[in-house]
């Protein structure tokens, strides 16, 4: 593995969503094929999206959402993660929007966003990966 390929799955490893199945509304989704990681990092999201791509991810395959806080505004958020990640705005899904509750003191700067990618052999081979990794 060279250093994008390490980097790449230790935050995928860490950060990624890695459920295989999921119920929603008495429905089962097969997510087996899912590659997902939410963050709120730019750095974060900019390394895993360049390891997708020296992985060959089909840029037109890429779906990005954002979960926005307070008074955000979401298309300054879109624009934003838009414009630093190459994700085209029309490849954004419906963002969510969250009150803030609690006594969280931490203003976010941006909106979180959730890069998924739906590929199975990209999925295997990550999964390959994180199994080599581990075994460092």
């Amino acid at each position: 593995m060279d250093a994008i390929e390490i980097v790449g799955s230790a935050i995928y490893w860490c950060e990624g969503t890695k459920h295989r199945r999921r119920e929603r509304n008495g429905k089962v989704f097969d997510r087996s094929s899912d590659v997902e990681v939410v963050n709120t990092d730019l750095q974060i999201i900019k390394l895993f999206l360049k390891y997708l791509r020296h992985l060959g991810c089909d840029e037109r395959k890429l779906r990005a959402r954002l979960c926005l806080f307070g008074e955000m505004d979401e298309n300054a958020e879109k624009e934003f993660w838009s414009k630093e990640t190459g994700i085209p705005p029309n490849q954004f899904g419906k963002s969510t929007h969250r009150l803030r509750k609690g006594f969280r003191t931490r203003k976010l700067e941006h909106a979180i966003m959730t890069v998924r990618y739906y590929d199975v052999k990209i999925r295997r081979r990550i999964d390959s990966m994180i199994g080599a990794l581990t075994l460092i």
